[in-house]
Protein backbone atom coordinates (compact mmCIF):
# COMPACT_ATOMS: atom_id res chain seq x y z
CA UNK A 1 0.00 0.00 0.00
CA UNK A 2 0.96 3.50 -0.87
CA UNK A 3 0.94 6.28 2.28
CA UNK A 4 -1.72 8.27 0.86
CA UNK A 5 -4.11 5.16 1.15
CA UNK A 6 -2.93 4.36 4.34
CA UNK A 7 -3.32 8.02 5.39
CA UNK A 8 -6.46 7.58 4.49
CA UNK A 9 -7.65 4.53 6.62
CA UNK A 10 -6.13 6.12 9.77
CA UNK A 11 -8.17 9.33 9.09
CA UNK A 12 -11.20 7.60 8.36
CA UNK A 13 -10.47 5.99 11.68
CA UNK A 14 -10.12 8.81 13.64
CA UNK A 15 -13.40 10.12 12.76
CA UNK A 16 -14.98 6.87 12.94
CA UNK A 17 -13.75 7.13 17.20
CA UNK A 18 -14.09 10.41 17.21
CA UNK A 19 -17.51 10.62 16.19
CA UNK A 20 -18.34 7.83 18.72
CA UNK A 21 -17.01 9.95 21.76
CA UNK A 22 -19.46 12.92 19.89
CA UNK A 23 -22.28 10.67 20.47
CA UNK A 24 -21.70 9.21 23.68
CA UNK A 25 -24.72 9.84 26.45
CA UNK A 26 -23.59 11.72 29.77
CA UNK A 27 -26.72 12.83 31.35
CA UNK A 28 -30.46 14.20 30.49
CA UNK A 29 -32.80 17.84 30.88
CA UNK A 30 -35.91 17.27 31.78
CA UNK A 31 -38.09 19.95 30.39
CA UNK A 32 -41.37 20.63 32.28
CA UNK A 33 -44.23 22.96 32.13
CA UNK A 34 -47.87 23.08 30.44
CA UNK A 35 -49.74 25.29 28.34
CA UNK A 36 -52.92 26.58 29.56
CA UNK A 37 -55.76 28.45 28.72
CA UNK A 38 -55.49 31.77 30.59
CA UNK A 39 -55.37 34.80 30.58
CA UNK A 40 -51.85 35.20 32.12
CA UNK A 41 -48.84 32.88 32.87
CA UNK A 42 -47.32 32.68 36.20
CA UNK A 43 -43.71 33.30 37.17
CA UNK A 44 -41.70 30.66 38.01
CA UNK A 45 -40.41 32.00 40.86
CA UNK A 46 -44.17 32.62 42.29
CA UNK A 47 -44.98 28.98 41.64
CA UNK A 48 -43.29 27.29 44.04
CA UNK A 49 -41.90 29.65 47.03
CA UNK A 50 -40.95 29.61 50.29
CA UNK A 51 -42.37 32.30 52.96
CA UNK A 52 -40.29 32.86 55.79
CA UNK A 53 -42.37 33.72 59.27
CA UNK A 54 -39.31 33.83 61.07
CA UNK A 55 -38.76 33.00 65.01
CA UNK A 56 -41.22 34.14 67.13
CA UNK A 57 -41.44 33.98 71.15
CA UNK A 58 -44.02 31.64 72.37
CA UNK A 59 -44.32 33.86 75.42
CA UNK A 60 -45.51 36.68 72.54
CA UNK A 61 -48.15 34.41 71.00
CA UNK A 62 -49.75 33.43 74.53
CA UNK A 63 -50.18 36.90 75.33
CA UNK A 64 -53.71 37.16 74.19
CA UNK A 65 -56.40 35.02 71.86
CA UNK A 66 -55.65 36.89 68.34
CA UNK A 67 -51.93 38.21 69.01
CA UNK A 68 -50.79 38.20 65.81
CA UNK A 69 -46.57 37.98 64.57
CA UNK A 70 -45.74 40.81 62.17
CA UNK A 71 -46.70 40.01 58.66
CA UNK A 72 -44.20 38.73 56.42
CA UNK A 73 -44.78 39.64 52.74
CA UNK A 74 -44.86 37.72 49.18
CA UNK A 75 -45.85 38.16 45.69
CA UNK A 76 -47.27 35.96 43.35
CA UNK A 77 -46.08 37.64 40.01
CA UNK A 78 -48.29 37.36 37.03
CA UNK A 79 -46.60 37.68 33.40
CA UNK A 80 -47.79 38.30 29.74
CA UNK A 81 -51.40 39.25 30.68
CA UNK A 82 -53.17 39.56 27.32
CA UNK A 83 -56.30 42.12 27.00
CA UNK A 84 -58.77 39.61 28.32
CA UNK A 85 -57.25 40.07 31.54
CA UNK A 86 -59.01 42.57 33.75
CA UNK A 87 -58.83 41.14 36.85
CA UNK A 88 -58.34 37.95 39.03
CA UNK A 89 -58.60 36.32 42.34
CA UNK A 90 -56.85 34.01 44.11
CA UNK A 91 -57.50 31.40 46.55
CA UNK A 92 -55.46 29.62 49.13
CA UNK A 93 -55.96 26.07 50.03
CA UNK A 94 -54.70 24.10 53.11
CA UNK A 95 -55.63 21.78 55.56
CA UNK A 96 -57.70 23.74 58.11
CA UNK A 97 -56.62 25.09 61.61
CA UNK A 98 -59.04 23.01 64.18
CA UNK A 99 -60.22 26.40 66.09
CA UNK A 100 -60.45 28.46 63.48
CA UNK A 101 -61.14 27.26 59.47
CA UNK A 102 -60.00 30.51 58.07
CA UNK A 103 -56.92 29.96 59.06
CA UNK A 104 -53.94 27.41 57.97
CA UNK A 105 -52.72 24.54 60.23
CA UNK A 106 -49.39 24.07 61.25
CA UNK A 107 -47.37 21.53 61.83
CA UNK A 108 -49.77 18.76 60.37
CA UNK A 109 -47.89 15.29 60.69
CA UNK A 110 -44.69 17.11 62.63
CA UNK A 111 -43.27 15.07 65.76
CA UNK A 112 -42.70 18.83 67.43
CA UNK A 113 -45.43 21.27 65.81
CA UNK A 114 -46.32 23.86 67.79
CA UNK A 115 -49.72 24.48 69.49
CA UNK A 116 -53.09 26.99 69.88
CA UNK A 117 -51.25 28.86 66.57
CA UNK A 118 -52.15 28.90 62.97
CA UNK A 119 -51.22 31.34 60.04
CA UNK A 120 -53.43 34.10 58.36
CA UNK A 121 -53.06 35.28 54.78
CA UNK A 122 -53.90 38.63 54.17
CA UNK A 123 -54.20 40.32 50.68
CA UNK A 124 -52.59 43.94 49.65
CA UNK A 125 -54.90 45.93 51.55
CA UNK A 126 -54.35 43.48 54.79
CA UNK A 127 -57.69 42.39 55.01
CA UNK A 128 -57.65 38.34 55.65
CA UNK A 129 -58.16 35.60 53.25
CA UNK A 130 -60.33 33.17 54.55
CA UNK A 131 -58.17 29.47 53.86
CA UNK A 132 -60.29 27.97 50.64
CA UNK A 133 -62.01 30.99 49.93
CA UNK A 134 -61.13 33.75 47.09
CA UNK A 135 -59.41 37.29 47.62
CA UNK A 136 -61.15 40.64 46.73
CA UNK A 137 -60.42 41.40 43.07
CA UNK A 138 -56.75 42.47 41.69
CA UNK A 139 -57.15 44.75 38.97
CA UNK A 140 -55.02 43.59 35.82
CA UNK A 141 -54.94 44.66 32.28
CA UNK A 142 -52.05 43.95 29.24
CA UNK A 143 -48.47 43.51 30.82
CA UNK A 144 -46.88 41.88 34.08
CA UNK A 145 -48.49 42.16 37.65
CA UNK A 146 -47.69 41.71 40.93
CA UNK A 147 -50.28 40.08 43.44
CA UNK A 148 -49.23 41.17 46.86
CA UNK A 149 -50.09 39.12 50.09
CA UNK A 150 -48.68 39.01 53.99
CA UNK A 151 -48.85 36.38 56.12
CA UNK A 152 -48.50 35.68 59.81
CA UNK A 153 -49.11 33.50 63.00
CA UNK A 154 -52.67 34.40 64.69
CA UNK A 155 -52.92 33.11 68.32
CA UNK A 156 -55.99 30.69 68.53
CA UNK A 157 -56.04 29.60 72.05
CA UNK A 158 -53.41 31.54 74.16
CA UNK A 159 -53.23 29.04 76.73
CA UNK A 160 -52.59 26.36 74.31
CA UNK A 161 -49.39 28.04 72.91
CA UNK A 162 -46.47 25.43 72.70
CA UNK A 163 -43.62 25.67 71.08
CA UNK A 164 -42.37 23.83 67.71
CA UNK A 165 -42.66 24.26 64.20
CA UNK A 166 -45.21 26.69 62.55
CA UNK A 167 -44.98 24.83 59.14
CA UNK A 168 -47.58 24.77 57.00
CA UNK A 169 -48.19 24.51 52.72
CA UNK A 170 -50.63 26.04 50.73
CA UNK A 171 -51.56 25.65 47.53
CA UNK A 172 -53.34 28.76 45.16
CA UNK A 173 -55.55 29.34 42.36
CA UNK A 174 -55.88 32.07 40.32
CA UNK A 175 -59.39 33.07 38.78
CA UNK A 176 -59.65 35.13 36.06
CA UNK A 177 -62.54 38.06 35.37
Amino acid sequence: MNQFTIAKIVAVAALGVAAQSAFAIDGNVNFNGKIIDAPCSIAGESQNQNVELGTISSAHMAAADGTKSTPVPFVIKLMNCGETATGATVTFSAPPHADDSALLAVGLGEVNAAGGVGIEVLDSAGTRIANNAASANYQLGKGDFSLRFKAGYVTTKKDKVTSGSGNAVANFTIAYK
